[in-house]
């Protein structure tokens, strides 16, 4: 069998190039409108529908939330978590100040913590985290696109 020519090798990465070049195009005028309609009516670069905490351990915990907006802390409370499987679990309503400024939510089970920036993913857009302690007692974060104001985000 021939091994294949430089020239040959080529010309296909350039016909798969040119067949794609649409579909990664970002172009997406719906998206761009609703960014611009979020920023309209605030500065605040994402906003926060609520935060989640559930947890998969055997035991109750500990879990602290801070929020931090702006390079300020908003939010900072501990709440003690009861294991899910007795029903245990809990919703955090945080309100972001309508200033601009990146907004990070920080998750601390004892001595470990994980953080979040969720600027990053949902820039002009409503987001939801869901806090987790694992089976271990160690946190986690997730996060999806969160319902505000009555209209659901659609998640990338």
């Amino acid at each position: 069998m021939d091994p294949l020519s430089r020239r040959t090798v080529l010309g296909a990465c350039a016909g798969i190039a040119a067949g794609l070049s649409g579909c990664l195009s970002d172009d997406d005028s719906t998206a761009d409108d609703t960014n611009d309609e979020f920023r309209a009516e605030t500065e605040r670069e994402v906003d926060l529908s609520d935060i989640r905490l559930v947890n998969h351990a055997d035991e109750p915990y500990d879990v602290n939330v801070l929020v931090e907006h702006a390079a300020a802390f908003v939010h900072w409370a501990t709440y003690e978590i009861d294991p899910a499987s007795d029903g245990g679990g809990a919703t955090v309503d945080v309100s972001l100040p309508d200033e601009s400024g990146e907004t990070v939510v920080h998750v601390r089970v004892g001595d470990e913590f994980t953080s979040t920036v969720l600027a990053e993913r949902y820039g002009g857009r409503c987001a939801r985290v869901m806090g987790v302690v694992g089976s271990d007692g160690s946190p986690s974060i997730f996060q999806g696109a969160g319902e505000c104001d009555g209209e659901e985000a659609e998640d990338e």
